[in-house]
């Protein structure tokens, strides 16, 4: 309870079938703690976490954070979040493998990858202000940090730069980010081909992007809220609640959604994965859209049942596209078919990214099958992948 721009939000779907969900901002003096009643008859109190939730069952495990507003992943199983004054940040390491050890002090499980309140390119003149001064020109309401998954805007790439998008509301725009991998974590800059405005930047002064994300058309989908004021009047002093107080809901009616496409490059047609086989579906585990990719996951592991099992282990084996052998091992875990010979065959994948997720995957199985699976193990004391490493290490914890 408490301001409502700071509640639950940002509901993602996860490679281990549970859904992400943002807390918002619910430390001391910003709303208190969020309290949640499943409907299997529990109540969670979420601390300074995000957290996962299996809709099938109700169970809630909380997870590293909090986010503010927004809460997303890339293709192999890395979150991100932010925070205002912070457009991304990544989180390290997950909450589990830090509450096991209950005398072990720690400080933060996540690396904020830009300084505090970097600087932004709007195509608005500076509005006025009421508070924090200096930080015209700079984030101040970061939201919807996002990982773009798809190869329609900026093609394949080299599989070491990922392209993100982190929007700012109060400057009417969204800038874009250039991720480039570092060791365990990530490096993040502004891309250097945009010039003197940033990549989605409005002059109208009610436009307010609130939130992008990759659309399974391969566009840009990206949210505008469009409000006179995007601040809450919790944030103003006495003066400047009271000259805005005749706005305070100008533009509550209005609202809409841009897709931003390449001239050049038709987008895809939008496919109804209800209706695909699961061959098909299975097929589409490779697909070069990472949002189509979890449709089709999400589907296999929806419709329950083994029908789909032989497929995915053929898919796990043979599959060109790595990510393909990575959501066939995800889609066997969440039908709850992985064995000790689909974990085995994740370990020894070429691919680091599927063989980080394999070592994970470890730590669901029982007992008599992850003895099975750990014979697998002996060459992942030369992996040579950070990523990779981190979980190996944080795995063989557990």
């Amino acid at each position: 309870e408490g301001n409502q721009q700071l509640r639950v939000n940002g509901l993602r779907w996860g490679l281990d079938n549970w859904i992400y969900c943002a807390s918002g901002s619910h430390r001391a003096g910003y709303g208190g703690k969020v309290m949640i009643r499943s409907h299997n008859g529990t109540s969670y109190e979420v601390g300074s976490s995000d957290f996962k939730i299996r809709p099938e069952t109700g169970e809630l495990i909380p997870v590293s954070g909090p986010s503010q507003f927004g809460r997303d992943r890339d293709d192999w199983g890395s979150w991100f979040g932010e925070q205002n004054s912070y457009p991304m940040w990544h989180y390290v390491i997950e909450d589990h493998y830090l509450r096991r050890n209950l005398d072990v002090a720690f400080d933060s499980p996540k690396k904020t990858l830009t300084e505090r309140n970097p600087r932004v390119y709007p195509a608005k003149s500076p509005q006025k202000r009421f508070h924090s001064f200096t930080q015209s020109g700079r984030y101040t309401s970061a939201c919807s940090a996002m990982v773009y998954r798809d190869e329609v805007l900026f093609g394949a790439g080299d599989g070491n730069v990922t392209h993100g998008f982190t929007c700012e509301p109060f400057h009417n725009l969204v800038q874009h980010h250039v991720l480039k991998e570092d060791g365990v974590s990530f490096e993040l800059s502004r891309d250097p081909s945009e010039g003197e405005l940033d990549f989605f930047a409005s002059d109208d002064r009610w436009c307010r992007p609130v939130q992008a994300r990759t659309g399974p058309d391969g566009a840009l989908w990206v949210v505008d809220m469009y409000r006179y004021m995007i601040e809450h009047p919790q944030w103003l002093p006495p003066a400047g609640k009271e000259e805005l107080r005749p706005h305070y809901r100008e533009g509550e009616d209005k609202g809409r959604i841009y897709r931003v496409v390449r001239k050049d490059a038709p987008t895809r047609k939008i496919s109804n994965m209800a209706k695909r086989s699961s061959a098909s579906l299975i097929e589409m585990l490779g697909h070069s859209s990472g949002v189509v990719r979890d449709l089709a996951q999400r589907e296999l592991v929806e419709r329950g049942g083994n029908d789909a099992v032989p497929g995915l282990r053929k898919a796990l084996a043979e599959n060109v596209n790595p990510l393909g052998r990575l959501h066939a091992l995800c889609a066997l875990d969440g039908l709850g078919a992985l064995g000790a010979g689909d974990v085995a065959a994740g370990l020894k994948d070429k691919h680091p990214g599927v063989r980080r997720r394999a070592i994970e995957l470890l730590e669901s199985l029982d007992e008599s099958v992850r003895d099975a699976a750990l014979t697998a193990i002996s060459d992942l004391t030369d992996e040579p992948n950070a990523k990779a490493r981190l979980q190996w290490a944080l795995t063989l914890g557990e």
